[in-house]
């Protein structure tokens, strides 16, 4: 494993420490492991993205809502079933 450093102004730790929390992870750095993980992921191809916006319209359509949070660990997840 390699390790990298990164700097992050005090308001941006406090931000990352509280979407960790908000989010579901143990600590801040299970959370940008994540972000980085879905930053390098190259397997989002239009089609799924176009098909994943056609499952949430459809969803918000029949009265399916969430929040932003609630929207970001099923994304987080990989989890595209409809509610």
């Amino acid at each position: 494993m390699v390790d990298f450093v990164i700097s992050l102004t005090e308001e941006q730790r406090k931000r990352a420490e509280a979407r960790a929390r908000a989010l579901g992870y143990a600590n801040p750095d299970e959370y940008l492991h994540a972000l980085v993980e879905h930053a390098l992921e190259e397997d989002d191809d239009a089609e799924e993205v176009l098909a994943s916006l056609d499952r949430s319209l459809a969803q918000m359509a029949r009265g399916a809502v969430m929040t932003v949070d609630e929207m970001w660990r099923r994304l987080e997840s990989g989890d595209d079933d409809d509610a």
